[in-house]
């Protein structure tokens, strides 16, 4: 498994759980919770971005909303991270 930093790396999530937004990365866990989705958002992409990997933004529902990788232009009006 790669370590931290290199590419390959899950993709950081930010989803809905338990009345919280929730940054979670595949593998590891989760890592903050937040209670504004922007703020989430904010911290998911950066930390994405530091750990050069995808980040995927959920719906409350639990459907993805958005998603971006490096070097790709992002989607949708919350959305941060420029790669």
């Amino acid at each position: 498994m790669p370590s931290r930093g290199e590419p390959g790396l899950g993709p950081v999530r930010a989803i809905y759980r338990s009345g919280y937004w929730t940054i979670e990365v595949d593998g590891e866990g989760t890592f903050a919770r937040y209670a504004a989705r922007e703020d989430a958002v904010l911290v998911a992409s950066e930390m994405a971005r530091a750990r050069r990997t995808a980040c995927v933004v959920h719906k409350m529902d639990g459907t993805v909303d958005e998603r971006a990788g490096i070097g790709r232009r992002v989607y949708g009006p919350d959305w941060r991270y420029e790669g």
